[in-house]
């Protein structure tokens, strides 16, 4: 197993992607700020960090469960509400094959020996929902997204546990940050603010 940087899923983020089910008539009444980051463990470019924006906006437009969604570095984003922060942690990747280097190359090795491997990922993201500007946390949520792919004939199956995998993170975080009612988000709301003013108060 190797740690791999998010580079690797640049591919990724130009494929098409399954869209999220989550189209709601009772849109949330707040503007809502994405802010998409890596770990320093993992890397990873500001054209790549952008790219992955992209994609998780284009699928919260789609779900239309906020007023307004913007990006970080967009000229309304700091008039937003809230802001979700989403962090890949860590990304993993392997490929285990069925015969060793030397049974592959041996002169009676079945054909296309090479290509009987199995190919893994595994991504650690962390997502919270915080105030702004007070930047409190509503809810948070960390989860695990991965997939693993035999390939057959010509088949890349690098780029389809990418795909697999980043369109689960895409699907889990719109999901997440669209659930629950409007009365439930604004006690979770008032609650987190409430948190920072009896902190800023201090002990008596």
């Amino acid at each position: 197993m190797r740690r791999t940087t998010f580079l690797l899923v640049l591919a990724l983020c130009s494929s098409s992607f399954t869209p999220v089910d989550a189209g709601r008539g009772d849109r949330l009444p707040f503007d809502l700020q994405l802010d998409v980051g890596f770990d320093e463990s993992v890397g990873g470019r500001e054209s790549v960090r952008e790219e992955v924006e992209r994609v998780i906006l284009g699928e919260l437009d789609a779900a239309d469960c906020f007023r307004t969604v913007q990006g970080r570095l967009a000229e309304a984003a700091d008039s937003a509400d809230l802001r979700l922060m989403v962090r890949i942690l860590e990304v993993t990747e392997e490929t285990s094959y069925d015969l060793s280097i030397a049974a592959q190359t041996a002169p009676n090795a079945p054909p296309a020996a090479d290509k009987q491997q199995t190919t893994r990922m595994m991504a650690d993201v962390e997502l919270q929902l915080s105030t702004v500007p007070e930047a409190t946390s509503v809810r948070a949520k960390r989860f695990q997204s991965s997939a693993s792919h035999r390939p057959t004939s010509d088949e890349d199956a690098r780029a389809v546990v990418r795909r697999s995998v980043l369109d689960d993170v895409v699907d889990t975080t719109v999901a997440w940050v669209c659930k629950g009612s409007e009365a439930k988000l604004r006690k979770q709301i008032a609650k987190a603010r409430a948190r920072t003013s009896a902190s800023a108060v201090g002990p008596p």
